[in-house]
């Protein structure tokens, strides 16, 4: 894996298609991503033009002005399928042929079959392929690492919190990862541990609209991602105004965990985050 970047002239559109290319050490000059929480601190100083489905549905001419702006008309796209694990629900190649006719030059990488597919068309595209055959070793060698010691967590209820902080006004988000999440699909159901997010109250996009409901769903483990500050501060001052929430196993017996957010949107990095989230579920933790 390339440890310097090069940031190239062109559009990147579709989270997988940029983690993949970041790890090849290529950066975008702008982009559009939607499935990854917190993207900017991992792109520092790339143009984040809008999401993924404003691009492809209102807003594409969002992408039409900063080609005229910048003089940039290379655009790469992601390719996803709804038979794809890692689906989103979009799949921006299907705006290839608007794009060419407007006069853009456009790649696609196919994620519809896997990652490793998908590394090796991003390294193609990029002229990085001995990097992505690299890439694509050190996944698999990780992946099967970690796998011998998935832990068996079997009647140990969790609560997975996604905390968001709005950059501008501060404003904080706790959101859940509930049973029908791309984490619970690759980690806890292979885990054997219960999620009990179906016992929260919660919005109708999965904000927790009381931290104090987590009594009810006496979870053994909190799992925190994302902006972990945001769930950590909320847990303080329920601690601070309700001293029964003591009483949660997972913050009686410190179970609370700040762990890498697994996104369908950054298979590429995936190993590595299980591996994390493996050590947090030992038995020696749990």
């Amino acid at each position: 894996m390339s440890h310097t970047s090069e940031m190239l002239d062109l559009f990147m559109i579709g989270d997988k298609l940029a983690t993949a290319a970041k790890r090849l050490g290529v950066l975008p000059r702008s982009m559009a991503t939607s499935q990854i929480p917190l993207i900017e601190q991992m792109f520092p100083g790339i143009d984040n033009l809008e999401c993924t489905r404003c691009i492809m549905t209102s807003k594409r001419q969002v992408l039409y002005t900063a080609a005229k702006r910048t003089g940039v008309y290379r655009v790469s796209l992601e390719k996803d399928s709804q038979e794809s694990l890692y689906w989103s629900g979009l799949n921006p190649a299907d705006i290839k042929e608007e794009l060419e006719e407007k006069g853009f030059t456009t790649d696609i990488a196919d994620f519809s079959n896997g990652v490793h597919q998908g590394i090796r068309e991003t390294g193609e595209i990029y002229n990085k392929s001995r990097e992505a055959e690299r890439l694509i070793k050190s996944y698999d060698i990780k992946l099967s690492e970690v796998e011998e010691n998935i832990p068996d967590c079997s009647g140990i209820r969790v609560v997975v919190i996604l905390g968001m902080i709005n950059p501008y006004d501060g404003t904080h988000y706790l959101l859940v990862e509930g049973n029908d999440s791309y984490l619970q699909k690759t980690i806890l159901d292979d885990f054997k541990c219960e999620n009990k997010s179906d016992l929260l109250n919660l919005t109708q996009d999965c904000t927790i609209k009381n931290i104090s409901q987590l009594k009810e769903a006496c979870p053994d483990v909190i799992a925190l991602t994302g902006d972990s500050q945001a769930g950590l501060l909320a847990i303080y001052k329920a601690v601070k105004s309700d001293p029964s929430f003591l009483d949660i196993p997972a913050v009686k017996n410190h179970a609370v965990f700040a762990l890498p957010h697994c996104s369908g949107g950054n298979p590429v990095d995936f190993p590595w985050v299980l591996q994390e989230w493996t050590k947090a579920f030992s038995k020696n933790m749990v």
